[in-house]
């Protein structure tokens, strides 16, 4: 095996140890929050130097990375089998900053869009964490906790504007959710596919879960392009 091999192949990572279900779910879960705090984080610190130069990074920064989550979620359902691994992990990883940027933009929102929450014109911080917790709750239990109103932060949207930042902050966590779960029950099987070079193959193992437990690499096969149709 060479490092600077660029064929693409077909590989089989097995793990001697299967990782629990509660560990898998708490690491990934982990791993979310960090991402996510961390772009708020970055904002809330551009923002004390001046709030208006934050909001706008953020609104440019949402709508470039809008982008990118269009492609990267096409790429990792229809594009190229070697590339759909490493398009999964970039889309996880783009729509958990996004939540990030939502919840600041709802934290320093202006007045006309904190007046379109019910409950949120005068709340802090840590209502709007629990604002998104109770939308990733709903996006979870299929909305059960909105049929009995069972949300914790006490903030509902009634305006246009405000539906329309909550319809997009739920897509986000659950194509998030949906994502991780695919990763959740590749690692809990404790084999993983990947399409793509050694060095695809090595960057895939060092994104799993557990660095200790013993691995088992196949490399089963070279994927061949298939020959153009002949011209009529």
């Amino acid at each position: 095996w060479r490092w600077d091999d660029q064929t693409v192949y077909r590989w089989v990572i097995r793990s001697r140890r299967r990782e629990s279900w509660l560990s898998v779910i708490f690491t990934h879960l982990f791993i979310l929050t960090f991402v996510s705090g961390g772009a708020f984080g970055v904002l809330w610190i551009v923002g004390l130097l001046s709030a208006a130069v934050a909001r706008w990074v953020a609104v440019g920064v949402g709508v470039l990375l809008q982008g990118v989550l269009v492609n990267t979620f096409y790429r990792s359902w229809r594009g190229p089998r070697e590339g759909r691994a490493e398009a999964r992990q970039n889309f996880c990883a783009v729509a958990t900053v996004l939540v990030g940027i939502v919840l600041y933009l709802l934290h320093s929102s202006p007045p006309w869009l904190r007046g379109g929450f019910q409950g949120g014109e005068n709340a802090g911080l840590w209502k709007w964490i629990l604002y998104v917790l109770d939308n990733a709750a709903s996006a979870l239990f299929l909305d059960v906790p909105d049929i009995f109103d069972l949300g914790a932060s006490g903030i509902h949207p009634h305006s246009v504007a405000a539906r329309c930042v909550t319809a997009f902050l739920r897509v986000l966590i659950i194509l998030g959710l949906v994502e991780s779960a695919i990763a959740t029950y590749e690692e809990m099987r404790g084999e993983v596919t990947v399409y793509g070079t050694l060095r695809d193959c090595y960057l895939r193992c060092w994104g799993l879960t557990d660095k200790s437990a013993d691995i088992i690499i196949l490399r089963e096969g070279r994927l061949v392009a298939e020959p153009a149709p002949p011209e009529v």
